[in-house]
């Protein structure tokens, strides 16, 4: 008797006795009705295994991320977090999974950060930019990716942006620094490309 499920093909059972011994054709359905359990145990069985693998690598891409991955549940309690997000926060794995989003940020940016949060709870997805403190107090800038899982769970991509942000707010400074310089000049200033225009 073939043990097959769907499309798939296990092997096959076969079972030897005396004539006497199988009286009907019931007998015969229920050994046929036995491999098609058999077949289905196996199937079952593969299946298991290639999910399985399949978590197996998604955990490895996740661990490997050169980004900060964090799953959230509704509350905001971290639930996973890979290297690369415990290297941004400087916080280790287990201190992490015992915090939740608005314990790394400034106090100031709570409220800021829970309208973002809202926001994903009815968009699905959201990019922006937020300030956080790390393991020492220091504050850092982060940029998120975020997106709402289908199970009441968040997934958010982070990137460590805080040199991005810094010279970003050194060059406005240095910007406002030469306008203001500029304003206190007596005489009129004017700024030209190499062709004079």
């Amino acid at each position: 008797m073939r043990l097959e499920y769907g499309e798939s093909f296990y092997g096959l059972l076969s079972a030897s006795a005396p004539p006497r011994v199988i009286k009907s054709a019931e007998e015969k359905d229920l050994f046929e009705e036995l491999a098609g359990d058999i077949a289905f145990g196996l199937h079952e069985i593969e299946i298991e295994e290639l999910l399985r693998r399949s978590e197996s690598k998604f955990r490895s891409y996740v661990e490997n991320a050169p980004e900060g991955v964090f799953l959230a549940d509704e509350q905001g309690n971290y639930l996973e977090v890979n290297e690369a997000g415990c290297k941004i926060t400087s916080y280790s794995e287990k201190e992490l999974l015992e915090m939740s989003i608005p314990d790394i940020l400034p106090p100031d940016k709570e409220e800021e950060a829970i309208e973002v949060f809202k926001r994903l709870k009815d968009e699905r997805e959201v990019r922006t930019e937020l300030p956080f403190l790390r393991k020492g107090g220091n504050t850092g800038y982060m940029a998120v990716h975020a997106v709402r899982l289908s199970s009441g769970r968040f997934l958010a991509f982070t990137e460590d942006i805080t040199e991005r942000t810094e010279a970003y707010k050194q060059l406005q400074q240095s910007r406002r620094r030469f306008k203001d310089m500029a304003d206190l000049l007596p005489l009129p200033i004017w700024e030209a490309d190499n062709q004079g225009a």
